[in-house]
């Protein structure tokens, strides 16, 4: 578990809890004290439930930033997007050198390796190198047997689809 969310939980939890004995805690008061003490418990319930409330807050935005980075790698490593302009307008925000600093971040941090960003055309490249190692790892060495022909075919496949180099059939791998 991260630490924004562990802070978030622990935050949330002494929220709970504290507010709970503010509800809970005059009904089950035996001493004698009278209302003094009930006030204590109830100003100190309060200050915990406040202070747990700040706590899960703090939590939350030591959290957004992982959050983001998860979303600029899926937009573009999965989906393949390289505009800073459509990266920000998607997630609605306005700031591009924010934008850019944070997918620099998260390239920094080998959570999108292979990428650069350039500042002047707004755009994310990835390296010649990544390519090649991406292109390669979808390469895939073939043997099969034609179930419309019946040759025995053997190859290479790098875009999953195969046909029958025989009598063009799609193979069933």
């Amino acid at each position: 578990m991260n630490t924004g969310k562990l802070i978030l939980v622990v935050g949330w939890l002494i929220c709970g809890l504290f507010a709970l004995t503010a509800v809970v805690g005059p009904f089950t008061d035996n001493s004698n004290d009278g209302i003094g003490s009930i006030i204590a418990t109830e100003i100190a319930c309060i200050a915990f439930a406040i202070g747990g409330y700040f706590l899960s807050r703090y939590g939350k935005k030591l959290q957004e930033p992982a959050l983001r980075a998860q979303k600029y790698i899926e937009m573009i490593v999965i989906r393949e997007m390289s505009s800073i302009d459509n990266i920000a307008s998607e997630l609605g925000l306005s700031d591009l050198n924010q934008v850019m600093n944070e997918i620099q971040q998260t390239i920094y941090t080998n959570h999108l390796s292979g990428y650069s960003v350039d500042r002047q055309l707004r755009i994310i490249s990835r390296s010649r190198t990544q390519e090649k190692k991406q292109s390669s790892a979808n390469i895939q060495r073939l043997s099969f047997k034609c179930a419309a022909c019946g040759a025995n075919n053997e190859g290479v496949s790098a875009s999953g689809a195969v046909r029958c180099e025989y009598c063009e059939a799609p193979a069933k791998l």
